[in-house]
């Protein structure tokens, strides 16, 4: 358990009785004490203790309160320490004096103890309240310095991501016009464009996500959500990636689970650190992805392991790895843009979820980023293999995208309409008015967020009315809605309230 810190007071003066009677008092008040009988002793006790605040009585022998006073705020360890003066001298000009020396305050004796203790009180919180403007300050004027130091970076990096879009959008318009351009040539321009396009985007998306983690604006936001299902979407997001670097994937898949997480905090993570594997890959190698559990000090923690057959990590670059704007040795392997920011990003999410984060690395045979989450209980999740268990030769499959292509994306709205005439037709009259005009609303707005939620809407209902149909139809709608690919999105759609209506007439 945290000791509560008690503000300390430090009470300077040449008369014991005095001392005792006022370390007394603040002590009972919920104050620590220091006590100093002279100028001299309290500017060696100064060494010792880092007072909150100072009572310094101006009448003292050999150096009085004023020269003490001027001796504290002479020094920049001690200036922005609060002094209240202790005085039996009432006239104006002593008062005075004390002010342009550096008092905040001051009190007549006979000190009266409850004036004494609202006086403290009030300087205290003050000196509090200065404390955290001053450290808002420092963070904002840091977050200002980083922007800045980013923006320049990447205003020189992307120009050359910039010229090389313009120059060949321009080759494209000018051989197509002319028919000239072989279409492996093509794909070739298209390809640089795409390189630099993503890297710029990317670009814009770390210095968004710094600016939030910095400001301390990014919340961790907890439910029950599926790991496997979030990492499922973001390896069919890359996967034309990998394949044009001839880059295999291979997945430690179990059947779905969830648990509780930070979806958006998860995803971001997840992406980061399989995008990476991939760029840094050499063509023709494998990336392994896995989820796995482990305990350590009895606690249960999800452990997520992405490992690549790359160059790996030399000396110098890990210890820049998790530094902000940190350019490595190491180049991307396809030409592929970085800005130095996705691991430190990551590593300061990971420690946000109360993670974290480490790297395995040797020279000429590949890195292994591995992510620890700290999960509550295990007991429903069993079947995961423990990460020291894990055999990479015969636990790993490929991920391959023939479960997700072969069947066609339409064909689930044919699968509904059978299902239809089985399921009860009440439930869907009870929801079709719900359903079909929120269908209407998503063909108005075209929005992709609020086909996400549309595809939320459709596995709600399949799950009322126990359809594996429903849930899968609302999992490609969301896919589709996640990774942009809205060719088939009308198709899927058109249909929708049409099968609805039909089975309430039925």
């Amino acid at each position: 358990m945290n000791k509560i810190h008690k503000p300390l007071i430090m009470i300077v003066d040449d008369i014991e009785e005095n001392l005792q009677l006022l370390a007394t008092h603040l002590f009972q008040h919920g104050y620590e004490v220091a006590l100093a009988e002279s100028g001299f002793s309290a500017l060696e006790l100064l060494q010792e203790v880092q007072p909150d605040l100072i009572l310094l009585d101006i009448m003292m022998p050999g150096m009085d309160g004023v020269e003490t006073c001027q001796q504290i705020k002479s020094n920049d360890t001690y200036k922005d320490i609060p002094i209240i003066f202790l005085t039996a001298k009432t006239d104006e000009d002593s008062v005075l004096n004390a002010f342009d020396v550096g008092a905040v305050d001051y009190l007549t004796k006979p000190v009266r103890i409850q004036e004494l203790l609202v006086r403290v009180d009030t300087q205290i919180m003050l000196k509090k309240t200065m404390q955290q403007v001053n450290d808002y300050n420092n963070r904002l004027r840091n977050l200002l310095n980083d922007r800045a130091e980013f923006m320049g970076i990447a205003a020189h990096d992307m120009k050359n991501p910039l010229h090389s879009i313009i120059t060949y959008t321009d080759l494209l318009i000018s051989s197509f016009s002319n028919a000239k351009m072989e279409t492996e040539t093509a794909l070739e321009k298209l390809n640089v464009i795409k390189n630099s396009a993503t890297f710029m985007l990317d670009s814009i998306n770390e210095l968004l996500n710094h600016d939030i983690l910095e400001a301390g604006f990014r919340e961790i936001k907890l439910g029950m959500y599926s790991p496997q299902k979030i990492i499922d979407t973001i390896i069919i997001n890359n996967l034309v990636w990998a394949d044009s670097k001839s880059i295999k994937i291979k997945y430690l898949k179990y059947p779905d689970f969830k648990i509780l997480m930070d979806e958006d905090t998860a995803r971001d993570i997840f992406q980061n650190i399989i995008s990476n594997a991939i760029k840094y890959s050499n063509p023709n190698s494998t990336v392994w992805i896995a989820l796995s559990r482990i305990i350590i000090d009895e606690y249960h923690y999800i452990r997520f392991s992405v490992r690549d057959e790359g160059l790996g990590i030399n000396e110098n670059d890990k210890i820049k790895l998790f530094k902000k704007m940190q350019k490595l040795s190491a180049k991307p392997t396809g030409g592929e843009g970085s800005t130095g920011m996705g691991l430190y990003i990551v590593k300061k999410l990971t420690e946000l979820y109360g993670g974290k984060i480490d790297v395995n690395t040797k020279l000429e045979k590949g890195t292994e980023f591995i992510i620890d989450f700290p999960i509550q209980e295990f007991s429903s999740l069993n079947y995961l293999k423990f990460y020291d268990d894990i055999d990479f030769n015969k636990d790993f499959t490929l991920f391959d995208t023939a479960d997700h292509t072969t069947k066609k994306k339409w064909n689930y709205l044919e699968d509904i309409v059978l299902e239809l005439d089985v399921i009860d037709k009440s439930i869907v009259r009870l929801q079709n008015e719900k359903l079909s005009d929120f269908y209407y609303y998503i063909r108005k707005t075209n929005v992709i967020n609020d086909i996400r939620k549309f595809a939320a809407e459709i596995r709600n209902f399949g799950e009322e009315i126990n359809s594996n149909v429903f849930l899968e139809y609302g999992d490609e709608l969301n896919k589709l809605a996640i990774t942009f690919d809205i060719e088939n999105l009308p198709s899927l759609l058109d249909i929708f309230p049409q099968l609805l209506n039909t089975a309430i007439k039925k």
